[in-house]
């Protein structure tokens, strides 16, 4: 398996999160109207909360792939805000509490 998130998984976290960004400081609305009536536009994506790649920041070698891919353990963010959580997350020492900022 690899980590990268199925669609139902996707779906799944915008509508746990009510289709905003999980980012406290952020909360912004991740989808809305699109200039064509039969579609929606998206600003939001499925982020890792521990790292999906070896090498990527915030990996945990120890970590499986099915694990990664967990949904209790991911969440939905704003478009470019993964960088802000990287940097947030650098400065915790344990990951393993990371996933509180849901």
């Amino acid at each position: 398996m690899n980590p990268d998130f199925s669609k139902n998984t996707i779906d799944t976290l915008a509508k746990r999160a009510a289709f905003m960004c999980s980012n406290p400081d952020c909360r912004v609305l991740t989808v809305g109207p699109n200039s064509d009536p039969e579609k929606s536009t998206k600003i939001g994506e499925a982020a890792h909360i521990y790292g999906a790649r070896i090498g990527s920041k915030r990996y945990i070698d120890t970590m499986t792939d099915p694990a990664r891919a967990e949904i209790a353990i991911n969440l939905l963010i704003r478009m470019n805000i993964n960088i802000l959580l990287t940097f947030y997350l650098l400065g915790e020492n344990n990951m393993k509490n990371s996933y509180l900022l849901l």
